[in-house]
């Protein structure tokens, strides 16, 4: 049976530096599927690199793994944005069921930094 589920992934987050600084910012655009409806909470810690300035963090990130399934445990994701900066995640997720996974848009993830 195909998946039946759609929508799309948001979220909020805090981009926090070596020297102590905290950025404010927003996701949009991870589309879930799911052989039914559901609500995925999803929680996601990562690191970033090659970040030479604040304001390349902003952009549209590609997610080099095509999905992650929402399941007990954590996946580790990585994702590049088109001013070369790398987010490794560890993504997490109280889902029970392997039914759900996040899959990225053909557009990719949009991240901006909140004023």
């Amino acid at each position: 049976m195909p998946p039946s589920g759609g929508g799309l992934t948001w979220g909020n987050g805090t981009l926090l530096l070596n020297d102590g600084s905290q950025y404010a910012f927003q996701v949009r655009g991870l589309g879930v599927t799911s052989t039914g409806e559901a609500m995925v909470p999803l929680q996601a810690v990562g690191e970033v690199l090659n970040l030479q300035k604040v304001s390349e963090f902003s952009g549209i990130y590609q997610v080099t793994q095509s999905q992650v399934t929402a399941g007990r445990g954590s996946e580790r994701v990585s994702l590049t944005n088109e001013h070369g900066v790398v987010v490794s995640l560890t993504m997490k997720s109280s889902a029970t069921t392997a039914t759900v996974t996040l899959t990225p848009s053909p557009t990719g993830g949009t991240v901006t930094l909140q004023e």
